[in-house]
């Protein structure tokens, strides 16, 4: 999970929303660090999991997200639930769209 939202923030909405799921790295704004677009720290939290970013996807609702992905060289979903309408997300680059996060499954190929 990254966020341009501050870590404490991200971790306290992963708690509320998915306390049931398990995140292997969880990354939030960090003073000194560079936010998103910067493929920074996208790209540390791939290394740290062990990820190649060509064989990585990143799901965002933003064009921040668009963008990172696009920097980190990773794949990129967007998701149409969040807070940006497609028109945007197109405008920044995306070309994969999921409506609900089933379709970000079915994109995956883990949902018929």
């Amino acid at each position: 999970m990254l966020s341009n939202k501050t870590t404490a923030g991200v971790k306290k909405a992963l708690g509320d929303h998915f306390s049931g799921y398990p995140f292997s790295a969880v990354r939030g704004s960090v003073q000194g660090r560079p936010a998103k677009p910067s493929p920074d720290v996208l790209l540390e939290m791939l290394s740290e999991v062990g990820a190649a970013p060509e064989r990585a996807v990143m799901a965002g609702d933003g064009e921040t997200d668009v963008k990172v992905a696009a920097a980190a060289g990773t794949v990129h979903i967007a998701c149409l639930w969040g807070y940006r309408e497609r028109k945007k997300l197109e405008s920044a680059g995306a070309s994969v769209f999921a409506e609900s996060p089933l379709d970000v499954l079915r994109i995956l190929g883990l949902r018929p």
